[in-house]
């Protein structure tokens, strides 16, 4: 459960600060469950305010990501927020496996290549997750987790 409306935030800060400086490119999980869509609400607009932050919310519409792409892989700091009682996007379920494998590019759903940056972190953070048994078979491969 969210207890503040930073909560989210302040822990992604935390996993940042262990796992940012990390070399090569790595996923980090942040899995959370709260039945209050306001306390959720809030803590995703801090987290979409934070300075330096991208954060693309997957929860509510389909994004192509290879059309944010260049956004998206050029931020400093990125999260991806999904909701894992929905299916997972292709595009986005490459894109982990791209990094988690620490492949030079990924390839798109479309058929596309991006180059990735050698040194990029990607954090996904999961909606609806307190625990690792309730993410989906592909999330359950990423490295590192915590849950909030």
């Amino acid at each position: 459960m969210l207890t503040s409306p930073t909560h989210l935030r302040d822990t992604l800060l935390e996993l940042d600060t262990d796992l940012g400086g990390l070399p090569g490119r790595r996923v980090a999980l942040l899995g959370f469950h709260d039945a209050n869509p306001t306390r959720i609400a809030d803590n995703v607009r801090a987290l979409c305010e934070t300075p330096g932050w991208t954060v693309i919310d997957l929860r509510q519409a389909a994004v192509c990501l290879p059309e944010r792409l260049p956004e998206t892989l050029a931020a400093a700091k990125l999260a991806l927020m999904l909701n894992v009682a929905a299916p997972l996007p292709t595009d986005v379920s490459l894109l982990i496996r791209a990094l988690r494998d620490a492949h030079d590019a990924v390839v798109w759903a479309d058929g596309t290549r991006c180059p990735l940056p050698a040194t990029r972190m990607l954090y996904v953070i999961a909606a609806g997750a307190r625990s690792h048994d309730q993410l989906p078979p592909q999330l359950k491969a990423i490295d590192f987790m915590t849950f909030g």
